[in-house]
């Protein structure tokens, strides 16, 4: 068994672009073979890969470490 906690936000980013990705490009769609799928997700990678917008963090690095910090305080109290 594997714990990740859901507040990760790599784990956030991946959630969401699936979340976008599933209604717009396979939900409708018909796939007649594994390659043809494979073919739609590569495209819509690729384009959101060409007009990528860089995440920028708000928090400094001090904060980010006294929020895990207080998070591991909190869990260890449990």
């Amino acid at each position: 068994m594997h714990f990740i906690l859901t507040s990760v936000s790599w784990l956030n980013v991946i959630d969401r672009s699936f979340r976008s990705f599933t209604p717009e490009r396979i939900r409708n769609g018909i796939f007649r073979s594994k390659a043809e799928l494979t073919a739609v997700i590569n495209d819509y990678v690729r384009h959101h890969n060409e007009n990528a917008i860089t995440f920028v963090s708000i928090e400094s690095a001090e904060q980010i470490l006294e929020d895990a910090s207080r998070a591991k305080a909190t869990l260890m109290i449990r």
